[in-house]
């Protein structure tokens, strides 16, 4: 689900291939676990002379939390994944709205204030509902049947652009017997705008306030190494203009395992 499933927009920390220093720690029994890691936010890393040995630079610390429920439900033990989030990020952040004296900056062209940290918390709800299961290296892995699942995030209203965002649908795993490898999804999403960052637009243009995003997919399993997953899109309010014309997108996914 690419669209429905993407993240809100943010600065948090820097995705592959960027490297930081961070470290995780994990506790579980066999249906709940709690986990905690503390990661380096360096602007630095994205010198091109990056070395591992860098440590001048940094400006803080990102320190996710998450606890998680992985329960098998009814005689066929459908299994499912509950996790609760959140994290914190000490490194500063411009305000979204008032300058250094609390007024709109693009009034007075005075620079941000800065916030002293940035926070915010997450959902993620998995549940097989119907068919069979089976038993992989890494846990149970639906055979066939309907999953559900939900996602919630909610970011820090003060400094970040997208500041919540929901998403939820379904997808069939075995929906023909022919190709009972194969799955089909599909999901909604709502991701908000953050009012804050529309007060100082001109008096009578149009703010923004949320976009809408329908998908569905269909995975198709060519061999036990290659999937390829065709999808359309339908987004409402693009960027989140009510004026702004609906799009429909055509995309394709695809996996290989080495």
């Amino acid at each position: 689900m690419r669209r429905a499933c993407g993240q809100p927009r943010g600065d948090y920390w820097y995705n592959w291939p960027i490297s930081n220093w961070g470290a995780r720690l994990r506790v579980k029994n066999d249906r709940f676990y709690a986990m905690i890691g503390a990661y380096e936010i360096n602007p630095r890393n994205l010198d091109h002379e990056f070395t591992i040995g860098y440590f001048h630079g940094a400006t803080g610390v990102m320190v996710p939390v998450e606890v998680g429920y992985t329960p098998r439900f009814g005689t066929s033990r459908l299994p499912g994944s509950y996790k609760f989030g959140g994290w914190y990020n000490s490194a500063n952040a411009d305000d979204l709205y008032y300058d250094i004296n609390y007024q709109p900056p693009a009034v007075t062209g005075l620079a941000p204030l800065q916030k002293n940290g940035r926070y915010g918390a997450y959902i993620q709800f998995q549940q097989q509902l119907t068919g069979t299961t089976e038993d992989g290296p890494t846990g149970p892995k639906t055979k066939q049947g309907m999953t559900a699942f939900l996602n919630v995030t909610q970011t820090d209203r003060a400094t970040q652009v997208t500041d919540n965002q929901i998403a939820g649908g379904v997808f069939y795993t075995g929906l023909f017997k022919s190709r009972p490898q194969d799955d089909m999804g599909i999901a909604i999403a709502r991701t908000n705008v953050n009012a804050r960052s529309t007060r100082d637009i001109v008096p009578g243009a149009e703010r923004p306030n949320a976009e809408y995003a329908a998908e569905i997919n269909y995975g198709v399993h060519l061999t036990d190494w290659l999937v390829l997953k065709p999808n359309i899109q339908y987004i409402i309010d693009p960027g989140g203009y009510a004026h702004a014309t609906d799009v429909v997108v055509l995309g394709m996914d695809g996996s290989i395992k080495f």
